[in-house]
């Protein structure tokens, strides 16, 4: 769907088009409309509140097939901002097709927003590629196909962005990496930034955002990405630098087994990765509804690693995540879910499949809350690291465990773990009877064992994966699925009879 607006008090012109030649292409046709080429796109003068100009409530429709030569940056570079209720609103045409043998990367990505505002890019028809870049191509550099930097108020939503990077090979120890920086789909700083709906396959990182000094509001949500070594990232760029209320949710992640480089090991998987390594600070993250899955190879970390390395993260709330093993052999070398931050973090309703594969279905070193989550047929349960603690853990469902570790004793059973620590006394060691897809079969051990977390107060955790109302009084059912996907609505009140 193609959206316009019209113009307002600003004066901007209403609608833009832009093709690879300037002239007409598919739905481009001009009819009144001025047809620019790239080059008067990226021209300042076409920029402004002027009646014929680029501006607050403008919508810019691309059409056709925009070709770059290897390693050219700056496609289409936005040289002005919209404004609050009048955004600047870029769409595509069906079939467009922005490609090159390999896009530039960072600030040199086909699609650019620097220090601007406002701004929403619909990539609905768009398909951003890379053609030759990855291992045995002809180029293997840094490359990113949308650039989002220190702005707000941006939406990145719908696109297709393909092979920024095909990694293929276990001999590849550069993966387009070029002076240290990594390949990106979308790469992102500032606030209220929204990445929603995309389709992401084969690069280092499918989407991350590099905080600034103090952003905020950021959405990672509803993204389909594959065959990546990171598929979401979301960290800290400095130190003193610091990002609050992330939301990643509803994404779709699988397979970074194409990733693996063998004993070298230069890049670790994971699905979802919270970090930072320069001393800033992560606050109030929220990671539910994601379904992880496929085969993330003999190099994978971890499906949803937390990872504060020497900062502060704290009060990250996991909770809701299909984690599906598709590999009886690869699994994380550290845990499912990994780390929790620093303080506060907790997992809830989760479902970790590990299918008898990798290390531990989660692995914490902080004084975090575990509850109602189904952990099945993995090597350890779950694992404190030696030296740290565990604020809470129960009401989970255990089953096909070997292993839990804590203050560096191994317990073989869940039973002496609890005798041990006072753990789990509430939790319930019984086959979770899952489905493929995570939901459960009639019979389940975890229909009806969790505790009741309303009281919480964290809504999206009131429903389930599928968002089915979790009961408001009575006990849940464990995992991120409410046993046969309903819930009895409560009943009626304040009816009356009428006979006749």
């Amino acid at each position: 769907m193609l959206i316009y607006c019209l113009p307002g008090a600003w004066g901007s012109v209403a609608r833009i088009q832009v093709t690879s030649s300037g002239s007409a292409t598919g739905s481009c046709t001009g009819n009144g409309i001025t047809i620019l080429s790239p080059a008067q796109f990226n021209d300042t003068s076409n920029w402004g509140t002027g009646a014929s100009q680029i501006g607050p409530g403008t919508s810019i429709l691309a059409c056709g097939t925009f070709t770059g030569a290897a390693g050219q940056n700056n496609l289409l570079a936005f040289q002005g901002s919209g404004a609050s209720g009048n955004p600047i609103v870029f769409n595509c045409d069906s079939d467009t097709n922005i490609t090159s043998p390999q896009w530039g990367g960072g600030s040199g990505a086909p699609i650019i927003v620097t220090n601007r505002s406002n701004i929403t890019l619909n990539g609905s028809g768009c398909t951003i590629q890379n053609t030759a870049n990855g291992s045995g191509l002809a180029n293997n550099a840094y490359s990113t196909g949308i650039w989002v930097s220190g702005s707000s108020n941006v939406i990145v939503e719908n696109f297709k962005i393909l092979n920024i990077c095909q990694h293929t090979s276990v001999t590849d120890h550069t993966g387009c990496v070029t002076s240290g920086n990594l390949p990106a789909a979308i790469m992102t700083s500032g606030s209220n930034i929204t990445v929603h709906g995309n389709t992401i396959n084969d690069s280092a990182y499918g989407v991350y955002h590099n905080a600034g000094a103090s952003d905020s509001g950021v959405s990672i949500t509803a993204n389909t990405i594959n065959r990546c070594n990171q598929h979401i990232a979301v960290a800290t760029a400095g130190f003193g630098n610091a990002i609050s209320g992330t939301v990643i949710s509803n994404n779709n992640l699988t397979n970074a087994v194409n990733w693996d480089d063998g004993v070298t090991d230069t890049f670790h998987h994971n699905g979802i990765f919270v970090f930072q390594g320069w001393g800033g600070t992560i606050t109030n993250t929220s990671i539910y509804d994601n379904t992880i899955g496929g085969d993330f190879g003999v190099n994978d970390t971890s499906y949803i690693f937390i990872d504060p390395n020497g900062g502060t993260i704290t009060s990250t709330a996991v909770f809701n995540n299909l984690l599906l093993n598709g590999s009886t052999v690869n699994g994380p070398a550290n845990g499912f879910i990994t780390g929790l931050g620093t303080g506060g973090g907790a997992a809830y309703n989760n479902t970790i499949f590990c299918n008898g594969a990798g290390f531990a279905a989660i692995k914490t070193d902080s004084p975090s809350t575990l509850k109602n989550n189904i952990i099945s047929t993995c090597l350890y349960g779950i694992y404190v690291n030696s030296g740290t603690s565990l604020a809470q853990s129960d009401y989970n469902v255990v089953y096909g465990v070997s292993n839990m570790y804590y203050n560096a004793t191994t317990f073989s059973s869940v039973a002496a773990w609890t005798a041990a620590t006072g753990f789990d006394s509430h939790s319930v060691v019984g086959n979770p009877g899952l489905n493929t897809d995570g939901t459960l079969r009639t019979g389940s051990a975890a229909v009806t064992v969790g505790a009741n977390l309303a009281i919480l107060g964290i809504p999206p955790l009131n429903s389930d994966y599928s968002g089915t109302v979790r009961p408001s009084a009575a006990a849940w059912d464990a995992g991120a699925y409410t046993h046969a996907g309903a819930v009895a609505p409560a009943p009626p009140t304040n009816l009356s009879a009428a006979v006749h």
